[in-house]
């Protein structure tokens, strides 16, 4: 019995690190991808759109505690956890955005990213 659990147990945490790979591999082919200027603006533009879009949701409409509450905030966590990965590979491979190069809400998105962990 315990060999079973002990096999279930193993077999879980592998199919998990290889969705975490997987989606690794795939913000790191987004990140690639990126070969202007205005592609990466629009990059990180997107993530600043993420990040605020998610945080618009009335929350006054949400009941405390309720399942409804519970799920925006796990997509909520979802999306700033992805976000998270996606800046810190793209200031790794390219290094914080220029002034000049984009727009103010493409250069305020590694900041505003960071500040929500």
């Amino acid at each position: 019995m315990n060999k079973v659990i002990i096999l279930i147990l193993s077999l879980y945490l592998v199919s998990c690190n290889s969705v975490d790979h997987e989606g690794s591999a795939n913000i790191n082919q987004e990140i690639i991808r990126l070969s202007n200027y205005a592609e990466k603006n629009e990059y990180l533009e997107m993530i600043f759109d993420l990040d605020q879009n998610i945080r618009k949701n009335n929350d006054a409409e949400l009941k405390p505690d309720s399942k409804a509450e519970q799920a925006h905030y796990h997509k909520m966590d979802s999306i700033d956890n992805l976000n998270f990965k996606r800046i810190d590979l793209y200031l790794k491979t390219y290094g914080y955005p220029e002034r000049d190069s984009v727009s103010s809400k493409a250069l305020s998105a590694p900041w505003i990213v960071n500040s929500s962990f």
